[in-house]
């Protein structure tokens, strides 16, 4: 396509360019006047990041990390080039290495960001939530997805025959062409999302609303009722025993019981709600197993300290059979639900939760 302008002399086409040729950086001038205007390539859209790259064992960074208005993380993976490079590639790798993020990493690597940009002054937890419309943070459904957005003066049929084969087994790529033109002494850019083309837009967001009220008809929030009959469906009656005591303990000293949801399997997490945060030590699994939340306790004030969260693994890992390791200590590493069939291994597992829910009562 090309742009005319329009006089009583006729039509007078103009002088097409390329971001190369008129020597316009990726980082210092595309990325720059993007991040404040990136409506114009993702509407509704709130940017959190800049050059992110908080993750061990990379030096790889993502040009812009946003979050969308159903608190889907987007990335935008940005590029000068005239066909597009392999940034699929390297796009798909960052949105891998972002999509465990919680909420609370999130505002982390906002506040980042505004300081960064000389906004300090702005609460990074309540403009996420404000943006969102939310009066507290929705764990379970912040961050399902992470889409993303490819900005290049054009794409090779390579690329974009990757993308179209990708969007049609549910990944969310879009791809937006950046194309300079000369016009007397200014420099004009036209903005065109070409994948998918904006008039099949509203069609294809139609099929996935199928698609996903076809899954969430399957899909549901599980209860105690449907649980203990999965659990001893899929594991036997001595572990749905076990999942019971647990629970009737954990309601002791939980604020309530979050009830998961998943097509196959089953969870329940004890949760203690405080006046500032909302803070999980494990969650049970009909797959058999007890999953401790270190992600979470790492993003909260009372468990920050990583010395306590290793005297809570220590102590956890004098359970018989238990054994896990330092380098998970922000992650969420499992126990087989087996181990506390044995008496003592359960008393064990009791006293090292207890002892982590009396420092965040107690604090």
């Amino acid at each position: 396509m090309a742009i005319y302008e329009f006089s009583d002399e006729g039509l007078t086409k103009l002088d097409e360019t390329s971001l190369v040729i008129e020597n316009i950086k990726e980082r210092d001038d595309l990325q720059r006047v993007l991040r404040d205007k990136i409506e114009t390539i993702y509407p509704g859209t709130l940017v959190i990041s800049e050059e992110f790259g908080q993750w061990e064992d990379s030096s790889r960074r993502i040009d812009l990390l946003g979050l969308d208005k159903n608190a889907n993380l987007v990335v935008f993976e940005l590029k000068r080039t005239e066909d597009g490079g392999y940034m699929e590639l390297q796009a798909i790798r960052y949105a891998s290495m972002v999509s465990t993020m919680t909420f609370e990493q999130v505002a982390d690597a906002y506040q980042d960001y505004l300081n960064k940009r000389g906004f300090e002054d702005t609460d990074p937890r309540q403009a996420i939530l404000d943006f969102l419309g939310w009066t507290e943070p929705i764990e379970e459904e912040f961050a399902q997805d992470v889409l993303i957005v490819l900005v290049s003066s054009n794409f090779s049929k390579e690329l974009t025959t990757a993308v179209l084969w990708l969007n049609s087994r549910n990944l969310d790529i879009r791809c937006v062409r950046l194309q300079p033109y000369k016009y007397l002494d200014k420099l004009l850019l036209d903005i065109q999302q070409v994948i998918p083309l904006p008039e099949t837009s509203e069609y294809q967001i139609r099929v996935k609303q199928k698609e996903q009220s076809q899954r969430d008809s399957v899909s549901k929030r599980w209860n105690e009722t449907t649980f203990f009959e999965k659990m001893k469906k899929s594991q036997g009656d001595e572990l749905a025993d076990i999942s019971k005591e647990l629970l009737e303990w954990g309601r002791t000293w939980s604020s309530y019981i979050w009830w998961g949801k998943g097509d196959i399997s089953g969870s329940f997490i004890p949760m203690i709600d405080l006046s500032d945060k909302w803070y999980s030590i494990f969650r049970i699994d009909t797959k058999g197993y007890i999953q401790i939340e270190f992600h979470v306790l790492s993003n909260r004030e009372r468990f920050k300290d990583e010395q306590l969260r290793l005297q809570l693994m220590e102590r956890l890992n004098s359970i018989e059979g238990v054994d896990l390791s330092s380098d998970k200590i922000d992650k969420k590493p499992k126990i087989e639900m087996q181990l506390l069939t044995e008496p003592q291994n359960m008393k064990l597992f009791k006293e090292a939760v207890q002892w982590a829910v009396n420092i965040i009562k107690d604090n």
